[in-house]
């Protein structure tokens, strides 16, 4: 086990970074999660990339089962988020937005309480943006949007091996709200 010991004095370097890069945070966890939210118009202005860095090296000490880490992230800002965007606008214009493939988002037949759930989010958003129910032109072009990312700066994508169980999904989702965390720490939404 020669490694052993570079191993471990590498794994205390970056926890000693980590810390570092928290050092003088005021802000709690509970805080953190109480205030955040999922975000439908984002300000242009760009995240600087060692910030991006910064987050992704906090949160990728998010647990997982047995330490598979089983995921990869990919960043795009700039001219590759530009370049990304325009291939979902694309999508979106040439077939409407469905939940059909391998992975739907929802049920094709969600039921309750998740219906209720769902519609009463729906409903309150739209409000909050004065699209009326029936104008589903309206409602639909907002829901494209999601393929500009909702004017976000950076995206994200989060891809695992598909040769691995649904199982290591729930280590990806604590990845997620782990950057979803930290990036609200910095002041910086999801």
């Amino acid at each position: 086990v020669s490694g052993a010991k570079p191993q471990r004095q590498e794994r205390l370097r970056v926890r000693r970074l980590v810390l570092h890069l928290i050092e003088g945070s005021s802000m709690r966890v509970d805080e953190a999660i109480l205030h955040r939210t999922s975000i439908r118009a984002f300000l242009s202005d760009p995240i600087p990339e060692q910030t991006l860095r910064d987050i992704l090296e906090v949160a990728r000490y998010a647990p997982s089962g047995s330490n598979l880490q089983p995921w990869r992230v990919i960043v795009v800002s700039g001219a590759a988020r530009d370049a990304v965007a325009e291939i979902g606008r694309q999508a979106v214009a040439e077939k409407a937005p469905s939940e059909e493939g391998d992975f739907p988002m929802h049920p094709h037949d969600l039921f309750e309480p998740y219906l209720s759930r769902r519609a009463q989010v729906a409903a309150e958003r739209f409000e909050q943006l004065g699209i009326p129910r029936e104008d589903r032109a309206a409602r639909r072009a907002q829901m494209a949007r999601n393929a500009d990312f909702y004017g976000a700066p950076a995206a994200m994508f989060f891809v695992a091996d598909k040769r691995l169980p649904h199982a290591q999904w729930v280590d990806m989702g604590a990845l997620m709200l782990s950057i979803a965390l930290t990036a609200q720490e910095r002041g910086i939404s999801t």
